[in-house]
């Protein structure tokens, strides 16, 4: 049975109980971009932990279309050990859903996890990227690849916060 996503958790549907993913630490990039951010999250089932993850930021970048600022922050999941690290928590909760689909859903709970709380006055969009050779190195097949946009960079989840007009 799958994994379902719900905002700001994934439900073991076994025996429904709640996997949260909490955003422990973001160190932020250097202005210099020497050093991308980092992300630390902590897994909890109920109030215990269940796992952990880093996680580096990619590239930020600023755009500005229809008169709107629309700021972009990337997550780098292009190396195949840390798809590999995500599919443990896949058999952890024996869930038999695909592994492109439960990197999916991971990717999108943290995106949540990433911008719980987050309000600015311009459009926040957080990606998580991985690479083509991880996702073959770990077997996931060139035409389940081809099904996700983002080409050479493909984009496991993509979450779109507008800005607040007040």
């Amino acid at each position: 049975m799958p994994t379902y996503f719900q905002p700001r958790c994934l439900r073991d549907p076994a025996d429904d109980r709640p996997i949260r993913i909490i955003l422990m630490r973001l160190q932020a990039p250097l202005p210099d971009g020497s050093d991308p951010a980092q992300y630390e999250f902590k897994l909890y089932r109920d109030d215990a932990g269940f796992g952990y993850m880093g996680l580096s930021g990619g590239p930020c970048r600023f755009v500005r279309e229809n008169g709107k600022n629309e700021c972009i922050y990337t997550i780098d999941m292009s190396h195949p050990v840390t798809l590999t690290h995500i599919l443990t928590f896949k058999e952890d909760l024996h869930s038999d859903e695909d592994d492109l689909s439960f990197l999916r859903r991971f990717s999108l709970a943290v995106l949540h996890a990433v911008t719980e709380g987050l309000r600015s006055r311009d459009d926040i969009r957080e990606i998580i990227f991985t690479s083509q050779a991880a996702l073959t190195e770990i077997g996931i097949s060139p035409a389940d690849q081809a099904l996700l946009p983002g080409g050479d960079a493909p984009i496991l989840a993509d979450l779109l916060i507008p800005g607040s007009t007040d």
